[in-house]
């Protein structure tokens, strides 16, 4: 297995995410802004949802962005919505999250994990899926509490190259989710099944 490991100053991160809508992540941002006395704001364009992540990087191995395309293709899963309506701060963010488990999601992100797990690549040492936006970096008392729902239906995950130090996210690729993409999978399943 290909593992990647963190190094002393990592300069990449690369991870798949789903992203709220551009009208909804600005909703998000605006809303945020009310914390941004207290810290740094996560830019709209920035907001995600980590589906999977790999360790930092120093240096960018040979042939990885590709492997981690390949990933990324390979992953069937259809549309479904999302809900984030609760906030909560500590740990040094404050972080929009959903009160309840959403399948879906939780679905979308195993499936993730398991076709780079095949393909050999080693993810974040320690990472345990929690499914969150992060708003903003600051220090400050622990909360909790119950907000206004952002809500909007996932249509496609993407796979981000974070360029660290510079705020910058390049968006490397993006795969649609689709009622279609159930269907193959299902298929997939049943065959692998009766191996």
């Amino acid at each position: 297995m290909l593992n990647f490991s963190r190094l002393s100053h990592p300069k990449h991160r690369f991870f798949f995410a789903i992203q709220p809508p551009p009208l909804i992540a600005r909703r998000i941002a605006a809303w945020a802004a009310r914390f941004g006395s207290h810290g740094a704001l996560v830019h709209a364009d920035r907001l995600h949802v980590t589906l999977d992540i790999l360790d930092d990087l120093d240096v960018l191995p040979s042939g990885m962005v590709g492997m981690l395309i390949e990933v990324g293709a390979v992953v069937r899963a259809g549309p479904f919505m999302i809900e984030l309506d609760q906030a909560n701060g500590g740990g040094g963010s404050i972080a929009l999250r959903p009160r309840l488990k959403n399948p879906a999601l939780q679905q979308l992100a195993a499936r993730i994990a398991g076709a780079r797990v095949r393909a050999g690549i080693a993810g974040r040492q320690g990472y345990r899926f929690s499914p969150h936006i992060t708003l903003l970096y600051r220090e400050g008392r622990p909360f909790s509490e119950t907000v206004i729902p952002f809500a909007w239906e996932v249509r496609e995950f993407v796979l981000i190259h974070s360029l660290l130090g510079q705020t910058r996210h390049v968006r490397l690729g993006s795969w649609q989710l689709t009622e279609e993409n159930v269907k193959q999978f299902d298929l997939f399943s049943a065959n692998e099944q009766q191996k």
